[in-house]
């Protein structure tokens, strides 16, 4: 009887405070930040010999990453957003579909290295609150929907991976 309703998805009944949009949290140098789930494909632990570098590429490019069928490209998230490459040895790659810039109407897949990613948090929309001019430059700010406190206290960045075509150059 327990197991049925352990396994049973419409038996279980969730904390007020377990309902909300789910995020993947993750790290970048200082900042903690959360992505929806919903934006994400899959993450992935991939080393630097697995990545396709490519010549007289800006250098937040890392270059093509074989997934599947396809070859991605591997955007350094955190040289983009804290302006310092991220660390060495294994990278946590989200892959994660933006919006295609010329407007095809194709998505696009897109791989961001991160420096960890840590847990699944819950999130319901009235925590969020807007983000302040002094927490991000004007230019990245089209990256975050706004931001969140964690339980100690911690500002929690929501990305937005759909701004990235409108902060990386041409």
């Amino acid at each position: 009887m327990m197991v049925e309703q352990l396994t049973d998805p419409t038996s279980l009944s969730l904390p007020v405070a377990a309902v909300g949009t789910r995020y993947l949290r993750f790290q970048l140098a200082h900042l903690a930040l959360l992505i929806p789930l919903g934006c994400l494909r899959e993450v992935l632990l991939v080393t630097p010999a697995q990545v396709l570098p490519v010549p007289d590429m800006p250098c937040q490019w890392l270059g093509l990453l074989g997934w599947r069928t396809q070859a991605i490209w591997l955007l350094d998230l955190g040289q983009v957003i804290t302006g310092s490459p991220g660390v060495q040895g294994r990278w946590s790659v989200l892959l994660t579909e933006i919006a295609d810039p010329t407007g095809s109407g194709e998505p696009l897949l897109l791989g961001l290295r991160v420096d960890s990613v840590q847990t699944i948090v819950s999130v319901v929309p009235e925590r969020i609150l807007p983000l302040a001019l002094e927490v991000v430059e004007p230019r990245l700010q089209v990256l975050f929907q706004g931001y969140v406190l964690s339980e100690s206290g911690q500002p929690l960045l929501i990305f937005n991976p759909q701004g990235i075509s409108q902060v990386l150059p041409a």
